[in-house]
Parts: structure tokens; sequence; C-alpha cells
């Protein structure tokens, strides 16, 4: 015998109002999760596609996921450094830090491109060569899944 009750009150259909979160999860991370719309000055339906990621061995696929966790962090300590009311002097100091994190997720993207030329145009035509390495990063994290 179950001893599961019936709830006393049936349900209402009430329509409720969307509510915007104020303080979403992912508030203040890396460039590289900001949704494709975010991206200003890239052109993202032209970027070329990226290679099929679903069929790899568990090792390759596990060193490239190893790759993006590096990419990711060096990306949070970037981002760290955007905080309002940080002196310009301070981002200077660390500008090498910027070139390097920018540099291993342009080589990754490149790395991760059907045709590694039309990316590498791509990349170079768009008008936030930066923004645009950053939203290719995350396009290719997206198709390693879980």
């Amino acid at each position: 015998m179950s001893n599961i009750t019936a709830p006393s009150e049936t349900p209402r259909d009430v329509e409720q109002e969307a509510i915007t979160d104020a303080a979403p999860a992912l508030a203040g991370v890396g460039p590289e999760f900001l949704p494709a719309e975010a991206a200003e000055g890239v052109d993202v339906e032209s970027m070329p596609p990226l290679k099929e990621l679903s069929r790899l061995l568990p090792s390759k696929r596990t060193k490239i996921k190893a790759q993006v966790a590096s990419i990711a962090q060096r990306a949070q300590g970037v981002d760290a450094l955007r905080v309002e009311g940080v002196d310009e002097s301070v981002l200077l100091n660390h500008l090498g830090e910027v070139a390097d994190m920018i540099e291993a997720a342009e080589t990754f993207v490149l790395d991760m491109a059907q045709d590694r030329d039309a990316m590498e145009a791509w990349l170079i035509e768009q008008e936030q060569g930066e923004s645009a390495v950053m939203l290719a990063f995350s396009k290719a994290s997206e198709a390693l899944g879980n």
C-alpha cells in the first residue's frame, strides 16, 4: 500500500512573469562564457566550422579538456584585472599575461578549426579580434561537452 496522499488543492493556472536573476552565476567570468550575441564587432555567422570532437579517443578528449581548463583559468585571471577602478598602469603591467592567454586561446581555436587558414583569415577580419578569439574558444569548449 502507498502512503502518498493527494494534494488538498488542485493546481491553478497562474501566469507568472519571468524573473531576471540579478546575480547570475556566470556574471564576472571571462568573455568566453558570453553568448554569441554579446560579442560586438564579431561576425559570428561567418565563423568557419570547428572540428567534430564527439568521435575522439578518451585520452585525446581529456587532453583537450585540460587545455581548455588551463586557458579558462588564465582568462579568469585576466578578468580579475578588469575590476572597475583599477589603475591603467596595473593593466599595462599585466599585458604580457593577457597576450599569453589570448595567444593560447588563439592557438587552441586554430587547432580546432576544420580549415586553419579560413579560421585565421576570419580572426584577422574581425573588428574586435580578441573578442573573436574568445568567442571561438567558447564555441570550441562547448563542443567538448562534459
